[in-house]
């Protein structure tokens, strides 16, 4: 009995030392914040270049906010964040949807969050909305199946050149002059 008990404190003690020393270890931290940029290095035309994220680094540290540079590989340590900063083209089926979502899920601040990315990406929405609020755009029609008179209607109004666009393409994919 005694032998259990002095195995039991034992281990206790280990346990409590192992939990203080591993799990509960408090960092300096020096940062209020966490903040993930995911960016493609490989990507030959990006939103933001290095000059740009590295000035994103140095702001926030002058913020308070530990920046740091994430791909798409990275995504089993997005939950260490406080908020994520996507500066990739992003689309409805990639992997910055899926980074999008997740963050979301996680509670963390996302720019740019699930709902602005299906929204933008439509092209649709995009030209209702303009329209809705009276800004300014390029002249759009519209075009879903047509028939016959349709057709010569749409071609009689269409003035050359002009750029035809799927409705969810993005960063030139799916446009034909």
């Amino acid at each position: 009995s005694k032998l259990n008990e002095r195995q039991s404190t034992h281990f206790a003690d280990n346990l409590d030392r192992f939990s203080r020393n591993v799990w509960s270890e408090k960092k300096d931290k020096q940062f209020r914040y966490d903040l993930a940029i995911l960016h493609d290095p490989q990507d030959q035309n990006p939103p933001s270049n290095n000059k740009a994220l590295k000035k994103f680094i140095s702001i926030g540290k002058q913020l308070g906010i530990n920046v740091e540079l994430i791909t798409k590989k990275d995504i089993s340590f997005l939950a260490e964040y406080d908020a994520l900063f996507i500066r990739e083209t992003t689309s409805i089926d990639d992997h910055t949807y899926v980074f999008a979502k997740k963050a979301e899920k996680e509670g963390m601040v996302v720019i740019d969050d699930p709902t602005s990315i299906l929204r933008c990406t439509n092209k649709v929405f995009l030209f209702n909305l303009l329209k809705r609020n009276n800004i300014p755009s390029p002249q759009t029609l519209i075009i879903t199946k047509i028939d016959k008179e349709q057709h010569k209607h749409i071609i009689d109004t269409i003035k050359f050149p002009m750029i035809l666009k799927i409705p969810d393409g993005e960063f030139s994919k799916g446009i034909y002059k």
